[in-house]
């Protein structure tokens, strides 16, 4: 991912934290419908491991050349739609 990728993912979660409504409705709106996978152990536990930055995290993957070089036993779906609140949530 590009440095601009990310730049702009931290500047729009940034403007959601501060209390951007229309954008945070936006952005789960937009992201309804992804499908990601999680990097799972082989009893479908998620992988916990370490960012760069230090903050624990799982291993995510929304294409398949992201987990080329990861040694992850499993990658199950996950389909934001079926785990969205379906009302709006107050966050």
């Amino acid at each position: 991912m590009s440095t601009y990728c990310v730049r702009l993912m931290v500047s729009v979660l940034r403007r959601v934290a501060a209390g951007d409504q229309l954008l945070g409705d936006e952005l789960v709106s937009r992201i309804r419908d992804s499908v990601v996978e999680i990097g799972c152990d082989d009893h479908n536990r998620p992988l916990i491991g370490t960012a760069p930055d230090g903050v624990r995290c799982v291993v995510v993957a929304t294409a398949e050349l992201q987990k080329a070089d990861v040694d992850v036993p499993r990658y199950p779906q996950i389909h934001a739609h079926r785990h969205a609140p379906s009302r709006r949530h107050p966050c």
